[in-house]
C-alpha cells in the first residue's frame, strides 16, 4: 500500500501497539488498583509527556476522545446565550465547527466565517479581517492551527493576541498540527487547544486532548474540572487506559525523532510533490514554501471526476490511500516518516492515469 493521509489517520508503530496491550493486561490482573490508584499516577505522566510536546503545564491538559470531542466541550464550557457571536473561518473541519453550527441552530448564537481564500499568503490581511469582525457581543474566535484543506498554517498567536486584546476567548483546533510541526503553547497564546492523537502523532485511534487556561480563559468552565484537575476523577470517569499508555508511547517515539527534523523532512516531501504534480491537470490549492506552509499538499481536480466513487476505486484497485476533499472538489496528499520520494512518484503516476 502507498499511504498518503497521515493527517486524516496516522498507522501507529508497533512499539505503541505493544505498550496498548501490556497495559491491558496489567488492568485485567487487578482492576480497581491498575484502573484507579495506580493507573490515574500513569495517566498523569503521560499528561506531563504532552506537556512537554506543547510546552504547557500538564495540569492545564485534560484527556479527550478526538478533537471533535473537545471542540464539542469547549463550545459547551462558554455558557453561550442568544446573541452571542463566534468568529471562525469559512475553511474550518465539519468535526471542529458543527459544535458552533449546533449553537446557532439550538440557541440563537450567530456564527461568522471570516473567507481564507486558497489563495491566501498573507497572516497580516486575516488577522485584519478578523478584527474588522469583532462585535460588542463576540464570545470567542476558533479556528484551526493548520487548515485541513490546503494545509494553510494560520497566524495564530496573532489571532489570539487580537482575542486578547478584545477580551474575547481564543479557541484553537490543533488537529493538524500537533505531530505536524512545532506547537508551543506559551508562544500561541490561547485559551484553550485542542488535538487528536490519531493523526500526525501516529497514537491510537480515540484518544486526543485539549489545553484549557485555568487562569487566562474567560468563561471557560469545564465539568471535568468540577471535582479537581486530576486527569481521572469523579467528573470524567473512567479513562481509556490502554489508549493514552499507547499515545505516551506515541509521543516517545515522536520525540526520539524530534519534531523539527519530522517537519523537515514532511516539507520536504510537500515540496517534492508540489513540483511533481505540476505535470497533472490540476490546480494546485497549498503553498509550496514559505512561513505558511506545511505537509499537506492539495489540489483540485477537474468537476467531471466525482471525488467519493474516485478515492474507494483508488485504494481497491490501486492500493493507493489519498484524502478526497469534495467540498473544494480535490484531493489532498499528506507525506510522513514512513514516506519517500518512491511513494509520491507512484501517487502521481496513477493519478496521471487517472486524471488524463
Amino acid at each position: 500500500m502507498t499511504y498518503l493521509n497521515t493527517a486524516s489517520v496516522g498507522p501507529s508503530p508497533k512499539e505503541v501497539l505493544e505498550k496498548m496491550v501490556a497495559t491491558w493486561h496489567l488492568i485485567e490482573r487487578s482492576p480497581v488498583a491498575e484502573s484507579y490508584a495506580r493507573g490515574t499516577e500513569r495517566l498523569d505522566e503521560i499528561r506531563q509527556k504532552i506537556g512537554g510536546l506543547l510546552n504547557c503545564d500538564k495540569e492545564d491538559l485534560v484527556f479527550t476522545g478526538c478533537t471533535s470531542d473537545a471542540m464539542n466541550r469547549l463550545s459547551f464550557a462558554l455558557s453561550l446565550q442568544p446573541g452571542d457571536h463566534i468568529l471562525s473561518t469559512d475553511q474550518e473541519h465539519d468535526g471542529g465547527h458543527n459544535c458552533w453550527k449546533f449553537h446557532a441552530r439550538s440557541h440563537g448564537v450567530e456564527v461568522e466565517d471570516i473567507p481564507i481564500g486558497f489563495d491566501e499568503r498573507d497572516p497580516r490581511a486575516i488577522i485584519s479581517r478578523f478584527a474588522q469582525a469583532m462585535r460588542p457581543k463576540t464570545r470567542a474566535i476558533s479556528f484551526s492551527h493548520v487548515l485541513y484543506t490546503n494545509g494553510l498554517r494560520m497566524p495564530a498567536a496573532g489571532l489570539c493576541e487580537l482575542a486578547r486584546r478584545r477580551g474575547v476567548v481564543s479557541i484553537v483546533d490543533g488537529a493538524q498540527a500537533v505531530g505536524n510541526i512545532a506547537v508551543d503553547i506559551s508562544r500561541i497564546g490561547c485559551d484553550a487547544y485542542a488535538a487528536p492523537g490519531h493523526k500526525w502523532l501516529l497514537g491510537p485511534k480515540g484518544t486526543g486532548f485539549m489545553y484549557v487556561s485555568r487562569t487566562a480563559a474567560p468563561g471557560l468552565e469545564l465539568l471535568t474540572r468540577l471535582t479537581d484537575t486530576k486527569p481521572q476523577n469523579d467528573s470524567t470517569g473512567l479513562i481509556n487506559h490502554m489508549g493514552f499508555q499507547g499515545l505516551g508511547a506515541a509521543i516517545d517515539y515522536v520525540n526520539r525523532i524530534g519534531i523539527p527534523a519530522l517537519e523537515r523532512h514532511n516539507l520536504r516531501l510537500h515540496a517534492y510533490a508540489y513540483d511533481r504534480i505540476q505535470s497533472l491537470p490540476v490546480e494546485v490549492l497549498s503553498p509550496r514554501d514559505g512561513s505558511v506552509a506545511t505537509p499537506l499538499l492539495a489540489f483540485k481536480v477537474a468537476d467531471k471526476f466525482e471525488i467519493p466513487k474516485l478515492i474507494p476505486a483508488l485504494l481497491a484497485e490501486e492500493n493507493l490511500v489519498i484524502k478526497g476533499l469534495p467540498k473544494v472538489g480535490g484531493l489532498r496528499l499528506s507525506c510522513h516518516l514512513f514516506n519517500s520520494e518512491p511513494d509520491v512518484d507512484r501517487a502521481v503516476a496513477i493519478l496521471k492515469r487517472r486524471l488524463t
